[in-house]
């Protein structure tokens, strides 16, 4: 079974919302999905992630390409966090689904 996270304060407000109980008597699985966090909640930190993710991308991109203009072969490393960072870029900013 998988462990839910409920954000309490949140929980709290939705038990004085008339809709949300109502909700809750029709449908309680959708009136439970309102109440799990989502890791886009932290929304200085999740902004704060993409550009330093979106930094790396740019500087290994361009990194690369000096290093080729150059006639230098390109680090595997300097490839290697690119792609990773692309990877994690596109984990963080396809959309969320519960």
């Amino acid at each position: 079974m998988m462990k839910r996270e409920i954000d309490a304060q949140l929980l709290e407000e939705k038990l004085q919302d008339a809709e949300f109980l109502e909700l809750a008597r029709r449908e309680p699985e959708a009136a439970i999905k309102q109440l799990r966090l989502s890791p886009k909640e932290d929304v200085l930190l999740y902004r704060i992630t993409v550009m330093v993710l979106g930094a790396v991308v740019l500087v290994a991109a361009s990194g690369a390409v000096w290093l080729g203009l150059l006639g230098q072969e390109i680090p595997e490393l300097l490839v290697a966090l690119g792609s990773a960072a692309i990877g994690a870029l596109a984990g963080l900013l396809a959309p969320f689904s519960a």
